[in-house]
């Protein structure tokens, strides 16, 4: 098993949150793991390659040009972390957040989110972050949790700067700031995030109210007085 767990409540001193100024975004790949090429990465692997690792892992977990296999995925994910693969430290991370071939632990996923973090991970910046706002394997802390967002923001990540502008909105672990918060939506709307654009306008001019339709009370009935019989009788002449 892959070890070297975090105690849950860990100390730890953030950056100053107020100090924003712009990082470089995170360099991007993706990279498209093919069932024909599996010898390829194996091969590589066996060199030392650690993101060759990393895609031996992702095959035997998804069964994709071998047989699955999560023991044998488990064994490489850990291969490629010990050789330096951040990709491979935040998918061990949501192992043990998810409880794939380990015990859930929250404490163990916050051990390997923040250890990609530390390493450059916009998404283990995130997924920590998220763990600190909201006290999962670690204590609670918003001011923690806004800046890991802002961290993942800054570098370009549409989450980190969606979080982050919700926490400025709220006045969560950051002091409320109506016009930082409207930017930073922006930031994510601009990459299409979720509902960015629409919080953003909502923040600017209000969210608006609706009003539930009440539903009409029929009136009653007017009480109708019977008709008199004509006091007139008698046969047509």
């Amino acid at each position: 098993m892959i070890g070297a767990g975090a105690a849950a409540g860990f100390a730890e001193t953030p950056d100053s949150v107020a100090s924003q100024q712009t990082i470089p975004a995170e360099k991007k790949s993706s990279v498209i793991i093919r069932a024909q090429d599996f010898a390829d990465y194996h091969n590589a692997a066996l060199m030392g390659d650690g993101e060759a690792m990393r895609r031996v892992a992702v095959c035997y977990q998804t069964g994709t040009g071998v047989g699955k296999d999560l023991e044998e995925a488990i064994i490489w994910y850990g291969k490629a972390a010990r050789a330096g693969d951040v990709e491979a430290e935040f998918d061990i991370g949501t192992l043990y957040r998810d409880g794939i071939g380990f015990p859930q632990s929250d404490e163990e996923a916050a051990y390997w989110f923040r250890k990609a973090a530390r390493n450059g991970s916009t998404k283990g910046m995130v997924e920590i972050g998220r763990q600190f706002l909201e006290g999962k394997g670690v204590q609670q802390d918003d001011i923690i949790a806004a800046e890991y967002f802002w961290r993942a923001g800054s570098r370009g990540n549409a989450e980190g700067q969606y979080r982050y502008a919700s926490m400025l909105r709220d006045g969560k672990g950051v002091a409320k700031n109506k016009e930082k918060a409207i930017e930073w939506f922006e930031m994510a709307a601009a990459q299409n995030y979720k509902d960015a654009a629409q919080q953003a306008e909502w923040v600017k001019n209000g969210k608006p109210v609706v009003k539930k339709a009440t539903k009409r009370k029929k009136a009653a009935p007017k009480a109708t007085a019977p008709r008199k019989k004509s006091a007139k009788s008698g046969k047509r002449r």
